[in-house]
This record gives C-alpha cells, sequence and structure tokens, in this order.
C-alpha cells in the first residue's frame, strides 16, 4: 500500500479495512470480493472518479481475494487516477485497452476481469458481489451475463450483508471526518438563515447560499438541500428547493434537511426557523419533538435492538398525547456515511442490535401540515455505554 497525494486517510486505515474484510470473508466461506459500486471501491482503496454517474464510461472494479491480493481495473484513461487517488500499488493496478509494443494486457473490460478471477483462483469458487437490495452492481446487464458465460462455475454469494456489517461501524477517522463535515454544514445553515431578504430570497437561492457557503468551508461537493417554506409546503418531503419566495408571513416555519460531503462522508441534519414567532400550538410541537429527540437517545447504546428503539419511541408520543402528529411513527432515522442512507434503518421492521461505532442520523417529527413538521434532525456515534454527538447541536427554532 502507498499514501497517494489524495487518499482520505492514512493507509493504515485501509489495511485494517482489509484485514477485517478478510475476517468477514472467513467468516462465510468466500475466497474472493467483487466490488463495482462508487462507495464500496472508495472504502477499500480510497479510488476517486468524477465520472461515476457516466453511462459510458466504467471508472473503476476492485477484487479481492482472501489471500491478500487485490486488483483494481479501469480503462488506460483512468490508469493515472488510479495511481493518484488509491492506496494500491502500481502492481496491483490494471488497465485494459490496446496494448504497446511489446505490453501484454487485456483488451477488453471483461477480459481484465475473468483473467483477474481466473489468475485469483476464483474462476470456480464462491465469489462474493453486492446482490442485496441495499446494493446495485455498477455493471449492466449484458457484461454480468457474459461474466457468467466466460465463467460459469464461478458461484456468485450475495455479499451485501456482510459488507454492511463492515462500513456501518465507523472509525475514528471516519467520525473525525463526519464531525468536520457537520462543522462545515452548520456555518453554512447560519450564513443561509442570515442572508434571508423577505420578499426576495426563495427556496432555491437559499439553498444556493447554503451550497457556495459549504464549498467556501472546504465542502468536496453539495446535493440540493430540502427546502420548504411555508403552508403548502410543510408535507412535501424529500422535494427540491422550489421558487417559492420566503415572506415575513408570520408564523411559517422554514426547514432545511440535508447537508454537505467531505472526504467522502456525509452529514444530514434538520435546522428550522420561524417568522416572527410561533403560535403557542407550534411552541408545543417544538418542545414535544426535542424531548422525543432526547428520549430516543438516551435509549441508544450497543446492544440495543432498533425494532425495539423504534416500538419505545412510539409508544412515548403515544403516552404524551401526540400520537395523531407523530410524522415519523413506525420510521425516525437512518444510518449515515459515505451515503446519507444507510443501513441500518431506525425503523419497526428493522431486527438490528446496534454495535459501538454506528452512526446514526436521528430525526423524530411532530407536527401538522398546517403549522409545520418540527424536528430536530442530529447524527450521532453510537458507544459502548450510549452516544456521542456528532452534528454541532442547536437547539431551539431559530427566529427570523
Amino acid at each position: 500500500m502507498r499514501n497517494s497525494p489524495m487518499l482520505d486517510f492514512p493507509k493504515e486505515e485501509y489495511a485494517l479495512r482489509h484485514q477485517r474484510l478478510y475476517d468477514e470473508m472467513d467468516a462465510c466461506g468466500v475466497d474472493t470480493v467483487i466490488f463495482t459500486t462508487q462507495y464500496n471501491v472508495r472504502y477499500f482503496c480510497g479510488f476517486q472518479s468524477v465520472v461515476w454517474s457516466s453511462k459510458i464510461s466504467t471508472p473503476g472494479l476492485l477484487i479481492m481475494a482472501r489471500d491478500g491480493r487485490c486488483r483494481l481495473i479501469g480503462s488506460r484513461s483512468a490508469y493515472e487516477t488510479m495511481r493518484y487517488t488509491s492506496c494500491l500499488t502500481d502492481e496491483q493496478l490494471l488497465y485494459y485497452g490496446a496494448a504497446a509494443a511489446g505490453e501484454h494486457r487485456p483488451a477488453s473490460y471483461l477480459q481484465a476481469i475473468t483473467g483477474t478471477l481466473t489468475e485469483f483462483g476464483a474462476a470456480g469458487g464462491r465469489v462474493g458481489m453486492e446482490l442485496g437490495s441495499t446494493m446495485r452492481l455498477h455493471m449492466n446487464q449484458s457484461l454480468y451475463q457474459q461474466l457468467r458465460a466466460q465463467l460459469p462455475n464461478m458461484q456468485p454469494v450475495d455479499f451485501t450483508s456482510h459488507i454492511w456489517a463492515l462500513r456501518s461501524v465507523k472509525s475514528e477517522n471516519e467520525v473525525q471526518a463526519m464531525r468536520r463535515c457537520a462543522a462545515i454544514s452548520e456555518a453554512a445553515y447560519k450564513k443561509a438563515f442570515s442572508s434571508i431578504e423577505f420578499g426576495k430570497t426563495t427556496e432555491a437561492s437559499l439553498n444556493i447560499i447554503y451550497c457556495a457557503e459549504s464549498y467556501r468551508q472546504g465542502a468536496e461537493r453539495e446535493e440540493p438541500m430540502i427546502v420548504c417554506f411555508g403552508q403548502g409546503r410543510y408535507n412535501a418531503g424529500n422535494c427540491p428547493p422550489s421558487e417559492k419566495l420566503i415572506t415575513r408571513t408570520e408564523h411559517e416555519v422554514l426547514l432545511f434537511d440535508g447537508g454537505p460531503i467531505w472526504r467522502g462522508y456525509y452529514s444530514d441534519t434538520i435546522r428550522e426557523a420561524v417568522v416572527g414567532s410561533m403560535t403557542e400550538r407550534q411552541k408545543d410541537y417544538a418542545k414535544v419533538s426535542q424531548e422525543v429527540l432526547d428520549y430516543t437517545l438516551s435509549n441508544i447504546k450497543e446492544g440495543v435492538n432498533i425494532r425495539e428503539l423504534m416500538e419505545r419511541q412510539d409508544a412515548y408520543i403515544d403516552r404524551h398525547g401526540y400520537g395523531d402528529v407523530n410524522r415519523t411513527r413506525g420510521w425516525t432515522g437512518h444510518g449515515i456515511g459515505l451515503e446519507i442512507h444507510e443501513p441500518p434503518t431506525i425503523s419497526a421492521d428493522c431486527d438490528w442490535d446496534l454495535r459501538a461505532g454506528n452512526v446514526l442520523a436521528v430525526e423524530p417529527t411532530i407536527g401538522d401540515d398546517t403549522l409545520g413538521h418540527f424536528s430536530h434532525e442530529e447524527n450521532i456515534v453510537v458507544t459502548k455505554d450510549g452516544y456521542q454527538l456528532i452534528s454541532d447541536f442547536l437547539p431551539g427554532i431559530i427566529v427570523l
């Protein structure tokens, strides 16, 4: 391994990930794993590329064997990017395409994959792949069918749950990256809220202000936030920002949800503001949503079953008389990391015992479509005895 110029973390971080992978492979009897997705490839070797969304180019595919052999495969044009961003040595990188005089290299992507699997002794063995419901192969159906035809004795094994068992437990390096990301987000929230001009600023322009400040603070990239202002927008879950104006209408609520990415890792928080003042009922909603968050967080620690955690939260809300305005009944958050939504979900159908190192975005929400939805989404890391806050907690509702 080597510390390349753009590696997210020191090479020792990747060595630890590799060893954990080998242990997981031992546990399920898999000798070789193929990683095709942007996030898994980056997680295990650091490789980055700007063309993951391309329908033409294939950035890179990583094959790892239990005996320590490893190969990152890409096109000729991707080779220097592989060298510049990943922790792998030149001997572990392979590009395909027309060979120069005296060179011997695969002519196609398919040949590069089948040749590597054969060399690694996996042509007739159990090969872990991203075949589960929470992952999608970054490989078109035609290529997959050709791969199966070329290696008919290869036995693909769904390795998805084992990947999440590894990725869901964050290292201290990952947690620190997410802390940095959360700090960027809080600075951007403050800039956005302080920049609002009633009757001039729209949801969309406010999103631009937030994103611009995120980049100024060092964000690697941004995705559109959820920005919803006022009646008619409160129930627009996961809707991109619109051209609706933010007006000086008393008691209207502005909800901001999402976050930037730093070194590949997300922040995902909700921050809210109200115009002028809140009604008594809105104050009630805001107070209860904060109390529910505090209650749920107080029940989090290693070994807690998520389904039971969710049941306790819903029962708590029901006991206090707010069951009819519980906007997150049965689902109150999710894992977060290299992707904004990762397992585990904090939901009634998730039979998952929390482990120290799980990072969660917790977002119980109380409210209605007339007065607004009130939530304080925070990011936390589970510990043996409880949790630690990752996001910079800003209590209360900001008054505009």
